[in-house]
């Protein structure tokens, strides 16, 4: 057994027990020394940043050190659905990363298949709905000064139906990367991790996959299904945004995010500018059918058109 698959192993026996036990208790009624540092209006107007892995990370971390958002970080495990505890507890550790996504598994197990995450669409549940606004509540309060939550999610994709009607007042954050880039990038990714873990699993948004994960065909395909999926699901709150142009002139690009999701501070997030790197380029590998690259061309044009532009 691995380091990686011991650790894995550990997380799971701590978590899946404290979920089976206390799913309604976490989200409960705050105690009364935290309940005055929740105001009411703390989870309004969240921010949602969602994408395939390897794209946006820059950005999220760039939105989550803005003084008014507080999100979910690794901090706030293994208790991911009681941060207000967990924070108190672990103020030394940060990094954004989708820890609200054990909630979802623990109320929306049908979508967890084996093999691939099953899309949602507009069906309600109000339970969770209720828990979801009260997690993003106590997350806010464990940050001081924060107004809003944000958080990163991949699989946030595979949900944009269910946050506009569950979540109206949401802002969905969707960076664009350059599909043959990223294509490459998650390639790699697959590669090195299954070089630490040969036994780790990779279950896909939409449906089960077929091919070679070890070939950009099959990452190239990925993107494409993925992307037209959002194409037709992503509804008026979700704001996508071209990330080579917001790395190419990030000083020009930032001020215009700023004004969607109306920032307390526009001026912090452009002097962020800095972070952004010019992108790279990767050329179409060889080997992909034509028929898929013209798709992967003509989805991205699709996208690129509803980007905010300066």
């Amino acid at each position: 057994m691995t380091a990686r698959t011991a650790a894995r192993a550990a997380i799971n026996e701590t978590i899946t027990p404290w979920l089976a036990l206390f799913p309604r208790r976490a989200g409960g009624p705050p105690r009364s020394e935290d309940r005055q540092r929740i105001a009411p209006p703390a989870a309004d107007r969240p921010v949602l940043v969602t994408s395939l892995a390897r794209s946006g990370t820059t950005l999220l971390d760039v939105l989550t050190g803005q003084e008014e958002f507080a999100a979910p970080t690794r901090r706030h495990m293994p208790l991911a659905l009681s941060p207000m505890l967990w924070g108190n507890l672990a103020r030394s550790l940060g990094a954004p990363g989708p820890v609200e996504e054990v909630a979802w598994m623990a109320f929306w197990k049908a979508h967890y298949a084996k093999d691939h995450i099953r899309p949602w669409t507009d069906q309600r549940h109000p339970e969770f709905e209720a828990f979801l606004r009260r997690y993003m509540v106590r997350v806010v309060a464990g940050k001081a000064g924060a107004s809003r939550y944000i958080s990163g999610n991949p699989a946030s994709l595979a949900r944009l139906p269910w946050l506009r009607r569950a979540l109206p007042d949401a802002a969905v954050v969707i960076p664009l990367r350059d599909p043959f880039v990223h294509a490459h990038s998650l390639l790699g990714q697959h590669r090195a991790g299954s070089q630490r873990d040969p036994a780790a699993a990779f279950r896909p948004l939409g449906g089960p996959r077929k091919g070679d994960p070890m070939t950009p065909e099959f990452w190239l395909s990925y993107w494409a299904d993925t992307y037209r999926m959002v194409l037709e699901t992503a509804g008026s709150n979700a704001i996508l945004v071209d990330q080579d142009a917001l790395c190419s002139d990030p000083r020009n690009h930032l001020p215009v995010l700023a004004d969607a999701l109306d920032l307390a501070d526009p001026a912090a997030l452009a002097e962020a500018a800095p972070r952004f790197r010019p992108p790279r380029a990767v050329s179409p590998p060889e080997s992909a059918p034509a028929a898929l690259i013209a798709c992967v061309h003509d989805t991205h044009a699709a996208l690129k058109a509803r980007c905010l532009r300066p």
